[in-house]
């Protein structure tokens, strides 16, 4: 009798098994979709997983949405989908700006692993973006990874990237990788770190003042506007 009941009891596990399987298959990118706004963390990873393997599929909320839980949960196994995001310019700013910051969340958790090379190279790339919030994100994420290699293109950055938003995000990114104000000359030990990091030549740089003053500016005159 006992072994009629426990011959049962694997027959009805490999039998759900089965059935769960079928019905994982049978689930299309709508049901992956709903599964987003799921309370259950597992479920909205599997959905972010299938998504964004999928991003030309679905309405950008839903791969935008996918973005953020990749980068929430550090799904590392999203990485080389979210550097797709980020590289292809025709996929909108925001949703290549959100694909920085969770690939800066990844790079800096245990998840990444310890190569992280693919990571920094494709955030770097960003910095040149001709977006704003792009670039502005790139800096944000390498700040976040701590890398050196990042540095003097970030100094870059601070001084004269054309929008202020992007300058004050870069010098914050230097100052949390490396303890020091931006502005100056890095020190040889970072610059050698740099060395292997493409840059493009710039203009000479303004004066540190000038371009704090240049930012203080900005955000002055974008609370007079939001005032009005």
């Amino acid at each position: 009798m006992k072994k009629i009941g426990f011959h049962f009891s694997v027959a009805v596990v490999i039998g759900a098994l089965v059935i769960a399987s079928a019905w994982a298959k049978s689930k299309t990118l709508n049901d992956y979709i709903a599964d987003l706004a799921s309370s259950n963390p597992q479920t909205q990873a599997v959905a972010a997983k299938k998504i964004l393997k999928n991003p030309e599929e679905v309405p950008v909320i839903a791969l935008d949405r996918s973005i953020l839980i990749a980068g929430q949960q550090r799904l590392a196994d999203t990485k080389q989908s979210l550097i797709k995001v980020l590289q292809i310019a025709s996929y909108r700013g925001t949703s290549r700006a959100l694909a920085a910051d969770s690939l800066g969340l990844i790079a800096r958790s245990s998840a990444a692993g310890p190569d992280r090379n693919d990571i920094y190279k494709a955030l770097f790339a960003a910095t040149y973006d001709r977006f704003w919030d792009v670039r502005l994100a790139a800096c944000r994420a390498l700040g976040m990874t701590g890398n050196l290699d990042a540095v003097v293109r970030l100094n870059e950055l601070f001084l004269n990237d054309p929008d202020p938003r992007v300058q004050l995000c870069a010098g914050e990114a230097y100052l949390k990788i490396t303890g020091a104000y931006p502005g100056g000359q890095p020190s040889s030990a970072t610059a050698a770190a740099s060395s292997s990091a493409a840059s493009t030549p710039s203009s000479p740089p303004p004066t540190v003042d000038s371009t704090y003053q240049r930012i203080l500016d900005y955000i002055n005159t974008y609370i007079k506007i939001l005032k009005k």
